[in-house]
């Protein structure tokens, strides 16, 4: 059973919803973070009455620089004690770096690193207050190599996955365990279903449902793992990978984004 609050970012959908229902399920109470007209209240009302936590909300951008200071300031006026934290939101574009708008690259950078980065850093002494407490980072396998046409979000990515190694080191005498979770496709929407769908039979193989992703995130992270590939199959692909020259990964890749582009 949880002790305390789970604090879930992109909490409204896919992923995060799925992570949000998980830790109910585990009795954690919830602290949800997303943006406003993405349903966050609906959602939460509904874990409310299914699981019968207590959960509260906060409808915020967290790609604005100062979202981690809103976020934590939301937490102290709520006198939540939060002993879970899960950056999970996050944002891709695809396409050339030079023809993406400026504004979308800056969106990314904040909210997939600036904003999990604060978001620990802030945190950290609430979580060493606790008796057990856990941080979890939703990374991916495009942390794994140099993704063109998806420069910045790959980049990003692994930004997250490193500094949660390297953080988890930091802390592994300590009560605050660290997991970097690296999923592959994920079919958190029908445009992203329909992209699995054509993207050939290994894609369709290897993508999970979000609540797949999700159960087997919080079972691995409870038992203190620190790296987690969701999916046998994926974690067959991550060794694999492993054997593969970047330059190889890169051109194969490159293709594939460019023809799903014309398509």
């Amino acid at each position: 059973m949880g002790e305390g609050y789970a604090l879930i970012t992109g909490a409204s959908r896919g992923i995060g919803k799925a992570l949000a229902e998980e830790c109910a399920k585990r009795g954690w109470n919830l602290a949800l973070v997303a943006l406003a007209g993405e349903d966050l209240p609906a959602t939460t009302a509904q874990i409310v009455s299914q699981y019968g936590v207590q959960a509260r909300y906060l409808e915020i951008s967290l790609a604005d620089a100062n979202a981690a200071d809103q976020v934590m300031a939301w937490v102290e006026e709520e006198k939540m004690q939060v002993s879970m934290l899960i950056n999970n939101a996050g944002l891709g574009t695809s396409g050339p770096l030079l023809e993406t708008h400026p504004a979308k690259q800056q969106a990314m950078l904040y909210l997939n690193m600036h904003t999990p980065f604060l978001l620990i850093l802030r945190l950290l002494p609430m979580l060493q207050a606790q008796k057990q407490s856990y941080i979890i980072n939703i990374s991916s396998q495009a942390a794994f190599f140099p993704i063109p046409y998806k420069a910045t979000y790959s980049a990003t990515k692994a930004f997250l996955y490193y500094l949660s190694q390297a953080l988890g080191f930091e802390l592994k005498a300590s009560n605050v365990h660290v997991s970097v979770v690296c999923p592959s496709g994920v079919k958190t929407s029908p445009a992203i279903r329909q992209r699995i769908e054509s993207a050939g039979l290994l894609a369709r193989m290897v993508a999970l449902e979000p609540e797949e992703v999700a159960e087997i995130t919080i079972r691995k992270a409870l038992r203190k793992k620190s790296f987690i590939v969701p999916g046998r199959l994926n974690m067959l692909s991550y060794y694999l990978n492993r054997l593969t020259p970047d330059f190889i990964k890169m051109r194969f890749i490159a293709k594939k984004i460019l023809k799903n582009a014309v398509e």
